[in-house]
């Protein structure tokens, strides 16, 4: 299906749905490369449906832009959202401009990055 008539079929679906959750999922790759997958889920007459929006590298500082961007998206266009994810993502945007908030952020990330391989291991 071409990109321009899936997204329209996309947003014709969400804009029917009483419930729509957006997943954003951060993992890394056999050479240590970031990734963003996106996936909508959403409740329709059928049951629950998932759709995936994208999928792509991303860089270690591009992360925080991509988060940005996604938090600004959400405040900027608050009649697509609920009050939930609003209110979260002006919370997120007044953090990420935070020196502390980023510097834990940056640090944790890479302790977990650690830790994932450890958890994995120790699960086998």
């Amino acid at each position: 299906m071409h990109k321009k008539v899936m997204g329209e079929t996309i947003k014709e679906e969400i804009s029917k749905a009483p419930f729509v959750a957006l997943i954003l999922d951060e993992t890394s790759d056999v050479s240590n490369a970031a990734q963003l997958s996106c996936v909508l889920r959403f409740v329709t007459d059928s049951g629950v449906k998932e759709r995936f929006v994208i999928f792509e590298d991303i860089g270690r500082f591009e992360k925080k832009d991509a988060l940005k961007d996604l938090y600004e998206y959400i405040v900027e266009h608050h009649n697509e959202f609920d009050d939930a994810a609003i209110l979260s993502a002006d919370g997120y945007l007044s953090n990420l401009g935070n020196f502390e908030f980023g510097f834990f952020l940056s640090t944790f990330n890479d302790i977990f990055s650690h830790a994932d391989v450890l958890f994995d291991i120790l699960q086998n």
